[in-house]
């Protein structure tokens, strides 16, 4: 009889062995613990490292495969509640690893989920038919009883947080999943096509609700969110507790994107320091930008205090007073110097200068022999110009190639000695300039490109060339640009100019996600990029406007951030993706050298792209 309350009273005593009998209990017994004048939790505030935690979910993966585990996840458990696999009393969270060339087979259960993406891309997740690819920052919705699959195809890890609501449906005996009869459930729909048909403040005529309550788009893409917080946090100051906060909300009812857990995104600014609130819900915090530290108490508690850097998790109990401090707006100190180290390509190829100096041999020598024409002038400003060497045969093809120098050293000058492979091979080729960081912004050299477009196409027939055989390319620093071009809105930009101007482009070491530039301070210090214009300048986050076919090529001896970039714009840009050409046992440098070479795999790529191999 373990339910008897003990009392002093024999009369009371003898009424609770009596009622016990039948299952029955006197509530003035225990009304006190059932309804407490404040919450009681066993739930404590924690931090979690990712530093810290990162090496024990990259061992299990070398232990056991994304097939075996079903979902390979290291359970982030609370620790007033161990063993209870929670990190808060209703909600549970986990890191997951999937490596490249894996799976996490198809299935479905009852409990709702949602992704955050911590590291890594080009792993996708699919839902009920339609896949999505996931990036840094992602929020992704995985709805109640939608089968998903996870895989990766891409060349890096990638982790993501878990959380699910499985608490809650256990607190209603409702938990219980179905394995697809296959390891990967069909893809029934394009990527994309969620969001677009919900996703841009519209819907399709008649539609229903296709997850009941939940939010019909399942990828929240961060690109797009940390640009709302960047615009919100220009109109309007930061509230005096959350600094700038945004819920992700389904489109169709404008509630929140799940009907079980609420999902934010956060802005705080460098030293802002929160006042004190209290809230009933347990929360979770994953950060993906900065550092900043929290402080949490409750009633009967000295406040907790804790740091958290990027990447980060960290669990909040239930009405307990908090405040958060946002710290440096940039990476921690490890993480800016590996950067620093991964994109310093002058370091990593000690002998560059020898590149540099044959380069301008070989250019000076070029421009001494060829057919040309110099420094012809497409702007008004100093670095407007472009130099032309034009084919004397051929169908009128014109290859545009930007150099490279991190958008703030090196010249067109230094790169005329490309101009021999293309021109043999009846390709005009033009060398364009620009003005240089700091002088000019970043946003400014865009558009001295799109104005080096206008200029070639509009002048195309006066030196033999084909306004319809227009190519461009670049290299590093040029990557980028090309790929910006490949995002240009051509009849916005002058209506005179096609939607179609450029009809592809090779992009060569080039950089296509800016954000790691903003903390890389010897580079930032002239690129003078901030988190917002980063993003907007980044091609990987940007849609093309056109179908023209996009080709990439890396050296297979660049650092792995140049690795990544290349594999990023890849994966982000399927459609009309030309394919990537392999350079092994080329650098950063060393990949040049293949525009000239003409048995070259990069070389025999650019035409390809210009269908001049039949």
């Amino acid at each position: 009889m373990a339910s008897v309350p003990q009392t002093t009273s024999n009369a009371r005593q003898d009424l609770y062995r009596r009622m016990d009998k039948f299952n029955t209990a006197p509530l003035w017994e225990v009304l006190h613990a059932l309804i407490p004048d404040t919450p009681a939790t066993r739930c404590k505030p924690y931090l979690w490292k990712y530093k810290e935690v990162r090496p024990f979910i990259t061992e299990a993966g070398k232990l056991i495969t994304a097939k075996e585990a079903i979902r390979r996840v290291l359970v982030l458990e609370n620790p007033g509640m161990r063993g209870e696999s929670c990190i808060t009393q209703s909600l549970y969270a986990g890191l997951q690893l999937i490596l490249p060339g894996e799976i996490a087979p198809s299935h479905r259960h009852s409990q709702s989920a949602l992704r955050f993406i911590v590291e890594g891309a080009g792993a996708y997740t699919a839902v009920d038919g339609e896949r999505t690819t996931m990036y840094p920052g992602d929020f992704i919705i995985t709805p109640s009883w939608t089968f998903h699959d996870h895989g990766n195809p891409g060349a890096e890890p990638v982790v993501w947080m878990d959380g699910l609501d499985i608490r809650i449906v256990e607190l209603f005996a409702a938990q219980f999943h179905e394995v697809y009869p296959e390891e990967v459930q069909p893809v029934v729909r394009a990527e994309g096509a969620a969001t677009a048909r919900f996703g841009n403040g519209l819907a399709p005529l008649g539609t229903a609700a296709p997850f009941g309550k939940t939010s019909p788009i399942f990828n929240y893409p961060y690109a797009r969110s940390r640009e709302s917080l960047e615009l919100l946090s220009r109109d309007q100051d930061p509230d005096p507790c959350h600094g700038w906060k945004m819920q992700f909300v389904n489109p169709l009812t404008g509630g929140h994107a799940m009907p079980t857990i609420a999902a934010f995104i956060q802005l705080l600014p460098p030293r802002f320091q929160s006042q004190a609130y209290r809230s009933t819900d347990g929360a979770i915090y994953s950060v993906v930008e900065g550092g900043g530290r929290g402080r949490q108490s409750s009633s009967r508690r000295r406040p907790r205090r804790c740091s958290f850097p990027s990447p980060t998790g960290r669990g909040r109990r239930p009405w307990a007073c908090g405040a958060i401090s946002g710290g440096n707006a940039g990476m921690n100190a490890p993480e800016k110097s590996v950067l620093s180290a991964l994109y310093n390509n002058r370091e990593l190829v000690p002998d560059h200068a020898q590149y540099f100096a044959r380069w301008a041999e070989d250019s000076q020598r070029t421009r001494g022999t060829m057919t040309s024409h110099l420094d012809l002038r497409y702007g008004e400003a100093p670095g407007e110009t472009l130099d032309l060497f034009p084919a004397r045969k051929g169908d009128g093809s014109c290859m545009m190639f930007i150099h490279g120098g991190y958008w703030r050293s090196l010249d067109k000058r230094d790169f005329s000695f490309l101009a021999p492979t293309f021109v043999a091979g009846g390709i005009s080729l033009a060398v364009v300039n620009y003005d240089l960081c700091p002088k000019a912004s970043m946003q400014e050299i865009v558009r001295q490109m799109l104005r080096a477009s206008r200029w070639l196409w509009l002048h195309a027939e006066e030196y033999g060339m084909d306004q319809d055989r227009l190519y461009v390319s670049g290299h590093s620093a040029g990557g980028h640009l090309t790929a910006m071009l490949m995002c240009a809105q051509w009849p916005a930009f002058d209506r005179a100019l096609p939607k179609d101007l450029w009809k592809g482009g090779l992009a060569i070491s080039g950089l296509y996600d800016l954000r790691p530039l903003v903390d890389i301070d010897w580079l930032n210090v002239d690129l003078r990029l901030d988190p917002a214009t980063a993003l907007k300048l980044s091609p990987a986050f940007l849609p093309r406007s056109t179908r023209a076919p996009v080709m990439t090529c890396v050296g297979g001896d660049e650092s792995s951030e140049f690795l990544r970039q290349n594999a990023l714009l890849g994966e982000r840009w399927k459609s009309g993706f030309a394919g990537d050409v392999p350079m092994p046992g080329r650098h950063h440098f060393s990949v040049v050298d293949g525009l000239a070479e003409e048995q070259s795999a990069l070389f025999q790529g650019v035409r390809k792209l210009m269908k001049l191999d039949k």
